[in-house]
């Protein structure tokens, strides 16, 4: 039984993205050229890839950041009648430094990148996607009641 499960596995989305926030509380989110609306930073993992390395991958291609991104701040699931059925993290990647926002000001991001921008949360529900919106929403209430859940890999801690 275990032969054949392990054969042809189930295929699955994952994305994996980072909640980053400056001093003031708004939330860095990236304008992509194939996307309306704002998105968090953050994307697809590669084959093999662990969570908490594609999302740091991808944070750091597009805003210049290098973050451990080490909590998981929500987990969302979408069905298959909606959307390509995925699983996505969004990772706890903290509150921004002056100079790490310095950093992504000045940071030139790949070219399916047209705008980094730090969304004030009053802007938030406006200016990002709807779903990128509540992941938002969601991380940020429960960081805010230090609810986060710390990425596991087998079992044990990640590093």
């Amino acid at each position: 039984m275990m032969d054949t499960i392990f054969a042809k596995p189930p295929r699955r989305r994952s994305e994996h993205y980072a909640l980053i926030r400056d001093v003031e509380g708004a939330v860095l989110a990236v304008a992509t050229t194939y996307q309306n609306g704002l998105v968090l930073p953050g994307g697809p993992a590669e084959a093999n890839e662990l969570p908490h390395f594609a999302a740091r991958r991808h944070v750091e291609t597009v805003t210049g950041l290098v973050l451990p991104l080490r909590q998981v701040a929500a987990i969302d699931y979408t069905e298959a009648h909606l959307f390509p059925e995925r699983l996505t993290l969004v990772f706890d990647g903290g509150v921004a430094t002056l100079d790490e926002v310095a950093l992504v000001q000045q940071h030139l991001p790949p070219d399916d990148i047209k705008l980094l921008h730090w969304v004030e949360p009053r802007d938030i529900p406006i200016l990002m996607q709807s779903d990128h919106a509540r992941l938002v929403e969601q991380a940020v209430n429960a960081l805010d009641r230090r609810a986060s859940l710390p990425l596991l890999l087998h079992g044990a801690s990640a590093s």
